[in-house]
């Protein structure tokens, strides 16, 4: 709707073509931003939780056992990287649907 000016249903239908026109380029650059993004939680969520664990050791003469406290910051640790980095997806989907555009409106490059 903002680039054409057209009403919704219109626009709709343009933006439905432009996703099949540009199927395999879409569905490559998701693939590839998930295992970034996949890779991106795993890393945070293990980061995070190793350095939560050095820190109970490194000054612990107690023969506490941390466990509950270290699977709390690893779920807690998961849920919020994967709110953060979820933002990634939409930007990928939102550039390549303006590349895609671009490449239409002007007949075939960016």
């Amino acid at each position: 709707m903002s680039v054409s000016g057209d009403p919704f249903c219109t626009s709709a239908w343009n933006g439905f073509l432009i996703n099949l026109k540009h199927c395999v380029k879409f569905y490559f650059a998701q693939e590839i931003g998930g295992f970034f993004i996949f890779m991106g939680v795993l890393f945070i969520t293990g980061i995070n939780t190793l350095i939560f664990w050095g820190l109970t050791k490194i000054g612990s003469t107690s023969s506490a056992n941390p466990l509950y406290p270290v699977i709390a910051i690893a779920v807690l640790s998961f849920l919020l990287s994967c709110i953060t980095l979820g933002l990634f997806d939409d930007a990928i989907r939102a550039t390549l649907m303006c590349f895609a555009i671009d490449m239409d409106l002007n007949g075939g490059s960016p």
